[in-house]
């Protein structure tokens, strides 16, 4: 006599995954882009305060929230330049170092209405390190979100 095999609870399994997969993350996303973009206002050099102002977010997809500023010069102060470019962070970016320009050369500080010779400019870091030291906050209030739909 053959013997049946059968799985139980798929039904249920497929209906858990379908609140996973119609998941509504939005706020949940807009809590952690908040958190983000808050921790990197607060990190950002602040000379005239354009910088600061200028971090935002925006929803790129259902799924993808990006942090950060429309600025020109905010990847140089990220970075850095010159001769600097990608020292002193860390290792956040070490891809950059030895890339930037390796001599000098002049340009006018409009603020200041001066003219300058540099080398560069050391980094400043301020968006990923927001990003790193809020990632297992970000993991956790996700994870709790999804959770939430799992259990439904």
């Amino acid at each position: 006599m053959p013997s049946k095999v059968g799985v139980v609870g798929v039904v249920e399994l497929n209906a858990k995954l379908d609140n996973i997969a119609n998941a509504d993350l939005e706020k949940a996303l807009k809590e952690c882009a908040v958190k983000v973009q808050d921790a990197a206002k607060s990190k950002v050099p602040n000379r005239t305060g354009d910088l600061e102002k200028s971090i935002t977010f925006n929803f790129e997809d259902k799924y993808t929230v990006a942090v950060g500023t429309n600025k020109y010069y905010a990847p140089y102060v990220e970075i850095g330049t010159g001769i600097y470019a990608g020292e002193g962070t860390n290792g956040m970016y070490n891809q950059y170092q030895g890339t930037g320009r390796q001599t000098p050369w002049v340009y006018y500080d409009a603020y200041l209405d001066q003219w300058f010779t540099t080398v560069g400019q050391k980094a400043q870091p301020y968006l990923l390190p927001a990003l790193l030291e809020n990632e297992n906050w970000i993991k956790e209030r996700l994870g709790a979100e999804i959770k939430q739909e799992v259990e439904k």
